[in-house]
């Protein structure tokens, strides 16, 4: 009797084992500095808007990066994209994630402008 179907078995099985552990996906595109600024050069804010949304979808932005998006996306929904609950999202969201930012008191700003602007 042969062995080699249980070594071929075995083989296939830790094959199969490595292959079943899917890598993690990696955040992809520009850099958040790079697109940050060419949202802030968007004439449509639409567009810059839909630039920083994608920009928040990444898991790998620091803290600085998240909040400077955070901040630029609420002021953009504040004034131009007329999207006030949106602003006051992003705004609340920035002030949670780092209170004592230097964008923050900016962020408290914006956001006490937007609640009256809602009311």
């Amino acid at each position: 009797m042969r062995r080699y179907p249980i070594y071929i078995s075995l083989a296939a099985a830790a094959l199969l084992a490595a292959c079943a552990t899917a890598p993690e996906a990696a955040d992809t595109g520009p850099p958040p500095e790079a697109v940050i600024a060419e949202a802030l050069s968007e004439t449509n804010p639409f567009e810059a808007e839909a630039l920083l949304s994608d920009l928040l979808a990444r898991s790998s932005l620091t803290t600085e990066q998240r909040v400077q998006a955070l901040y630029h996306r609420g002021s953009l929904r504040r004034q131009d994209a007329d999207d006030r609950e949106g602003a006051v999202e992003d705004f609340e969201a920035l002030l949670a994630l780092a209170p004592d930012h230097s964008l923050a008191p900016n962020a408290q700003t914006e956001l006490d402008y937007v609640r009256t602007d809602i009311e």
